[in-house]
């Protein structure tokens, strides 16, 4: 077995283009071989590194392109400039065996009062199989969250949940749509939202609403006031470890 390395360089297209030959070849669906130690990775400013394993649960070797971006999901690896250098940008995991990255903080500003964002990119490739040029490769990517926490906000992250605010509010077609605030520097990924009332329950989806902003969430069209009151909204927020925690709020008025 030999890997075609060039595949590589074109991850985020070959992303979609295989995405597509699934949907319209109607296939089984394609599992990732690599499996990540977590969902999330949280790098402190006081650390000089952070590391990540990775474990391949397939039976045949993968080669990994790794790589971080600023957001730009389609971006390619080369077009991104983030203060950080991720080691290996490639490495290849034999079946059950793992692997290991390093990221490393460059000491580039970034802001003190607030958490920065990034993605950690793992792009599988597996093996071309000698004598099967007519097989279809798929490359698989997987994408985590970065955040990245000023040292002097270490202690507060688990109150930030507690602190966000919510309301309804008409959004500009006139729609009614529940609003979060977050008065906090820290990020806050919402589960599984649900807006209560004594008519029950409205799914609102899930979402991230980030430092000293605000996110919205639709709402169905029908059953919902901007003016109604004594409602709640019933959540699941992700910890730095990737476990859910449940919260229920009261809405402002």
């Amino acid at each position: 077995m030999t890997f075609d390395s060039g595949i590589l360089a074109r991850g985020a297209s070959l992303l979609a283009v295989s995405s597509a030959v699934i949907l319209a070849a109607w296939a089984t669906p394609v599992q990732a071989a690599i499996v990540l130690d977590g969902t999330r990775v949280v790098i402190s400013s006081d650390a000089r590194s952070v590391t990540l394993g990775m474990q391949n649960t397939g039976d045949v070797p993968v080669l990994a392109q790794n790589w971080i971006d600023d957001g730009r999901q389609d971006a390619l690896p080369a077009d991104i400039n983030v203060p950080f250098i991720l080691t290996p940008a490639i490495v290849r995991v034999e079946p059950s065996g793992s692997a290991v990255v390093r990221i490393s903080y460059t000491r580039e500003p970034l802001p003190a009062d607030r958490e920065s964002l990034f993605y950690l990119n793992v792009m599988e490739t597996p093996p071309r199989v000698a004598g099967a040029e007519n097989a279809l490769m798929f490359n698989i990517r997987t994408r985590i969250k970065i955040f990245f926490r000023p040292v002097s906000l270490k202690q507060g992250v688990g109150g930030a949940p507690g602190k966000l605010g919510w309301k309804l509010a008409r959004s500009a077609k006139g729609k009614t749509v529940l609003e979060v605030a977050n008065p906090t520097p820290y990020h806050v990924t919402l589960v599984g939202i649900g807006l209560y009332s004594k008519n029950g329950r409205v799914d609102a989806g899930s979402g991230m609403v980030a430092p000293f902003d605000t996110a919205r969430f639709e709402l169905p069209a029908a059953g919902i006031s901007a003016t109604q009151k004594g409602l709640s909204v019933r959540y699941e927020i992700v910890n730095d470890y990737g476990g859910l925690q449940p919260q229920d709020m009261r809405l402002l008025d």
